[in-house]
């Protein structure tokens, strides 16, 4: 199976063998999805490994030409590194649907780019993601209202 009649490149520390395998994945080096792939799409949680990891050397070694994609988290791209790879040209194209700070700066530079997409944070709100978080809510209405604790406590 490949979809778009792609390759489908991925880096991941530890790989779901039966979804690699169903969805024909090449698990491969950092160093190889980057210098290979035409689109670079990030999926990954902000942790301090991970926080700003997308910097200018990270930018470099992605192949000239090749777009970045951000559903993630702001903090994982040095977002100056960002604009330095569009505004030369090493970049063809960025979609953000996060930044750092969330909500980005009015002023932000990115958001004034041609070859930048940028999305309010909601790469995560799917039909599905919908329905199941308007079942999350009206099951803890229904515990409160049974005198019961919610399940998903919001502090």
């Amino acid at each position: 199976m490949e979809p778009f009649n792609s390759r489908l490149l991925a880096y991941e520390i530890s790989p779901d063998a039966d979804f690699v395998a169903h969805h024909a994945v090449e698990i491969v080096t950092l160093e190889k999805l980057l210098t290979e792939s035409d689109f670079v799409s990030l999926h990954i949680p902000s942790n301090a490994q991970t926080k700003g990891m997308v910097d200018a050397a990270f930018l470099a070694a992605m192949k000239d030409g090749a777009s970045l994609i951000n559903t993630s988290r702001g903090d994982l791209v040095d977002e100056g590194a960002l604009l330095e790879a569009l505004t030369s040209g090493r970049l063809r194209g960025a979609a953000l649907d996060a930044f750092s700070p969330e909500p980005p700066d009015a002023g932000n530079p990115l958001l004034a780019l041609p070859n930048v997409i940028p999305t309010p944070h909601m790469g995560a709100h799917t039909d599905g993601a919908a329905d199941t978080m308007g079942r999350m809510a009206l099951n803890d209405c229904l515990a409160v209202l049974h005198g019961d604790p919610p399940s998903n406590r919001v502090i």
